[in-house]
């Protein structure tokens, strides 16, 4: 299912409550497209753990987090990637390889992870949701995941302290700018919309990026919606 409605009406939910009201949403809404492993963690735990039974304690045990090809590019990564997109370009070790065959074995599919910068801009949480089937295809859904995740994640308190939360005027432009990326559009579709040189619309979306405490199109997005500088119908086109 594309979730479309669900999505808007998770969002705007979220938008009205806290981080442990809106993690109870947000697992409603990955549950109802099919991600039933719904994982948020960073070095040191997890903040939540909806992984097959056991996993997560193995996955120490065998001291996996030093060879996850996955996890390993959350850290190179600055946004949202699908798991298989990182795979197919790795170079993979013996030990790697049997590292992803045990994790499918355990019931992790076609997954997406999201790192989530802290306030000095280094990996603050790493945030992965997953299929427990081959039949969940996060595809169709990867804008959404990645939207509802955003704006969880923005309402963790010492995330939330790291971006500004009263609104922030953006100018016409810039506002017009993230409206489009709002609506999924590319730096070369932008610059089309608004008559302007592809220069231009970076700059918009950089001054923007800065004014709202953003590190990536989609936190920008994310962070906008919540502070009021763009409306739910930018956000889902």
């Amino acid at each position: 299912m594309s979730g479309d409605k669900s999505v808007s009406d998770t969002i705007q939910e979220m938008l009205q409550t806290d981080f442990s009201s809106g993690l109870v949403l947000a697992k409603g809404y990955m549950a109802s497209i099919g991600a039933d492993n719904f994982w948020i963690g960073k070095k040191g735990g997890a903040i939540n753990d909806d992984v097959p039974a056991g996993w997560h304690n193995y996955y120490l045990e065998q001291d996996f987090e030093n060879i996850d090809p996955v996890l390993r590019a959350a850290y190179q990564v600055p946004s949202a990637h699908r798991w298989d997109a990182v795979i197919d370009r790795a170079v993979l070790t013996p030990a790697q390889k049997g590292f992803l065959c045990e994790s499918e074995s355990a019931g992790f599919h076609n997954g997406v992870s999201m790192p989530i910068a802290g306030p000095n801009g280094t990996l603050g949480y790493n945030v992965s949701v997953s299929g427990r089937t081959k039949d969940f295809d996060s595809g169709p859904n990867f804008r959404a995941i990645h939207a509802v995740t955003q704006v969880l994640m923005l309402s963790l308190p010492e995330l939330m302290e790291h971006h500004p939360m009263s609104k922030v005027l953006l100018t016409p432009k810039e506002r017009e700018a993230v409206q489009w990326a709002a609506a999924g559009k590319s730096y070369d579709e932008i610059k089309d919309q608004m008559n302007v040189s592809r220069s231009t619309v970076n700059k918009h979306i950089q001054s923007s990026m800065n004014k709202l405490g953003a590190s990536n199109i989609v936190g920008l997005v994310a962070v906008a919606l919540r502070v009021g500088e763009i409306d739910l119908d930018d956000f889902m086109g």
